[in-house]
């Protein structure tokens, strides 16, 4: 989808600068996902990441607000070859807003709750590595307008939700009644398993027409039968 659109001329002023923007939000979530989750998980102090964390999350939300201001600048001036473009990123950038918010919640965890027992602790610090991995990896893809690349990451990140989703409805299926730590790890699984799917939904732009963004269950279909 993207590679089409952006190979679109003469209507190429300011596309350049538009994507490189747009990954400058993929590096500030990854970096907020890395100081709010490692102050969860009890990585680094909360304090001393607390003016960072918000600082990013502000970045984000500023660079959603230009993005889009540009975008309909140039819908407006460039009209309807313009748009499906307009509308591609538009998308985009929302996902990308919403990565800044879930990494956040790790940060109110952090200060709110107490720190994962050990088992958990690994398990969750190492899919916070793997989400910090794709979060990189879905800049790359959309900068070079990786086709097979992104086909994994959808991939991997549905992989990561779908481990997600499991663990939840462990947690809501136990006999016993909840402790204070069940809460907490379903609410960091859940967080963990909306910002892979918001990755996931970023990197489905590389890849489906506009009607088809966000929705992958085919491409991860034929990925696993391809691949397993």
């Amino acid at each position: 989808m993207l590679r089409w659109l952006f190979s679109k001329k003469p209507s190429q002023a300011g596309i350049p600068e538009l994507r490189a923007e747009f990954a400058q939000m993929l590096e500030a979530a990854h970096k907020e996902l890395s100081l709010s989750s490692g102050a969860f998980l009890r990585l680094n102090e909360a304090e001393s990441v607390k003016e960072e964390v918000f600082a990013l999350d502000k970045q984000i939300n500023k660079a959603e607000r230009r993005i889009r201001r540009e975008l309909f600048l140039k819908a407006v001036v460039n009209g309807e070859s313009y748009l499906s473009f307009c509308l591609t990123l538009m998308s985009a950038v929302k996902d990308a807003e919403r990565l800044g918010d879930y990494a956040k919640n790790f940060y109110d965890l952090a200060v709110q709750a107490d720190a994962p027992a050990d088992g958990m602790r690994d398990q969750m610090c190492a899919l916070r590595d793997e989400l910090l991995a794709q979060t990189l990896k879905c800049k790359e893809v959309f900068l070079n307008e990786d086709e097979e690349g992104a086909k994994e990451l959808i991939f991997k990140c549905t992989e990561l939700a779908d481990d997600c989703e499991e663990q939840i409805l462990w947690y809501l299926k136990k006999t016993q009644p909840p402790t204070p730590l069940d809460v907490v790890y379903v609410l960091a699984l859940r967080y963990f398993k909306r910002y892979a799917s918001h990755l996931r939904n970023i990197t489905s732009t590389v890849v489906q027409p506009l009607h088809k963004i966000d929705f992958t269950g085919k491409i991860v279909k034929r990925y696993r039968e391809e691949n397993q």
